[in-house]
């Protein structure tokens, strides 16, 4: 199971979750290959159904994924035995790495130019550095001979494994996105009918709940990328993407923006008001104390990741369970410039090292299009532990699971936001993301300023970016 800041896409601090997911970092490559050294398209979709012959060589590729959980494994095992059954040739051998040990294991693989053929990572940043070295190999074409396949995954997929034009992954896991979590029951308490649309119902209702004696919001501040949400959330509602797209892409002074600004100032008015509970920013996610705190009717508000629908189920079970668990998406403000779009993750990537041979890279592609719009990966193991599907034909079978109806919901905001924007610190350079979270959490606690946070922030994407 993977530990990280998200926990379902995201690098960092290690913790529980409930969802399977995983991170990489990619694997490094000879370039001599070169980006045309896969030109054979895919096995078709009839494919897992045409016996190998007997006289085709086996062609071992080796797929590098994380998981720690062997229930899981076996799932993924099976899906991964189907295609060497099917595949003439086929000989995908999986190794499954926890998180932590992952990070060492394929920096070393980076440096000693020997990578897995088929490697789970994130896009954004950090692979496209390893785009641009040619350390990866693009499969346009591929998909773009091959509606079908690519029209599988939600289309808002493609930007963070795409560098310059070309496709270099597909997904793994489906999405995860960040939403307004509150008690219906505090909230009656306050007066207040149901979850606010906008900020300004926002804040008049955390004030009415403040007034009852409950907390208005329950927030993991300790490491910080909760306090993220909510500054993040606000940045995109009054600028747009194209505030933080300016910054991913290191330009100078990105972030002194009006947008950033504001929202800044936002958040440190619900501090300033004392909308967070008492002691905020020693609380860990992970503790579960923000589930307990809401659960208990003792706050109202969280703003999380849909992950937290399955930790209340573990925490709290019979109010993860009632009408008083609520969820909906962030608030919208006057004049947004991005007032429907989400936070979140379209997809955890599979991708295939460019340092493999041209057979090896064959299977790899027809395993790519095999295993990730497969039943056996994405309903018998993507679905039946708690995860959203990549391939939208088969969103529908989560409502044969436990918490399937929510999980669908998840998947369908992802799927309809007009625009999905990658958390902030999976997308930015790692040299930034620890101070920027550290800085994230001096604004929270009031001990640093929106401008001088602006300045660190400029300061550090001009050394690091």
């Amino acid at each position: 199971m993977r530990q990280s800041h998200h926990p379902k896409h995201s690098p960092g601090n290690p913790r529980p979750v409930t969802r399977t997911a995983g991170a990489a970092l990619l694997a490094t490559a000879a370039a001599s290959l070169g980006m045309g050294a896969v030109g054979l398209a895919p096995a078709s979709a009839t494919s897992r159904n045409v016996a190998r012959a007997h006289s085709v060589a086996k062609v071992p590729i080796t797929l590098w994924t994380l998981t720690s959980n062997t229930n899981e494994q076996k799932a993924e095992t099976a899906a991964i035995n189907d295609f060497n059954k099917s595949y003439p040739g086929g000989d995908v051998q999986v190794d499954y790495v926890e998180n932590t040990a992952y990070k060492t294991k394929i920096a070393v693989a980076m440096s000693a130019h020997h990578p897995p053929t088929v490697f789970w990572t994130w896009g954004g940043r950090i692979f496209d550095a390893w785009a641009q070295a040619h350390q990866v190999t693009p499969i346009t074409s591929q998909l773009n001979s091959d509606p079908a396949w690519k029209n599988a995954y939600l289309k808002g997929a493609w930007p963070l494994i795409s560098y310059k034009g070309q496709i270099y992954g597909v997904p793994a896991s489906g999405p995860g996105i960040e939403l307004m979590f509150a008690n219906q029951a505090v909230l009656d308490k306050a007066g207040v009918r149901s979850v606010p649309t906008t900020w300004g119902q926002f804040m008049h209702s955390a004030a009415a709940v403040k007034k009852t004696g409950a907390f208005p919001i329950s927030l993991a501040g300790a490491t910080e990328w909760p306090e993220m949400i909510w500054l993040q959330y606000l940045t995109l509602r009054y600028g747009g993407p194209q505030v933080f797209n300016n910054i991913a892409a290191g330009k100078p002074n990105a972030w002194d923006n009006p947008a950033f600004l504001k929202a800044a100032e936002a958040v440190q008015m619900l501090a300033k008001d004392g909308y967070f509970e008492t002691g905020y920013s020693a609380v860990h996610w992970s503790s579960g104390q923000t589930d307990e705190l809401m659960a208990a009717g003792k706050a109202a508000f969280q703003a999380m990741g849909d992950w937290d629908y399955g930790s209340m189920l573990n925490v709290a079970p019979k109010f993860a369970k009632s009408p008083d668990y609520k969820f909906a998406t962030f608030p919208t403000v006057p004049g947004g410039l991005a007032n429907k779009a989400v936070v979140g993750e379209p997809a955890a990537y599979f991708a295939i090292a460019s340092d493999a041979t041209p057979a090896q890279k064959k299977e790899a592609v027809a395993f790519l299009k095999d295993a990730t719009t497969s039943r056996a990966w994405n309903v018998n193991y993507l679905e039946a532990f708690g995860n959203t599907p990549e391939d939208v034909n088969y969103a529908t079978d989560l409502l044969h699971y436990t918490g399937g109806k929510e999980n669908l919901t998840f998947f369908r905001m992802a799927q309809h936001a007009t625009y999905l924007q990658d958390y902030w610190d999976q997308n930015l350079p790692s040299a930034v993301v620890t101070p920027m979270l550290t800085d994230i959490g001096e604004l929270f606690d009031l001990s640093m300023t929106p401008q001088k946070f602006v300045q660190d922030m400029d300061a550090l994407l001009a050394k690091n970016g």
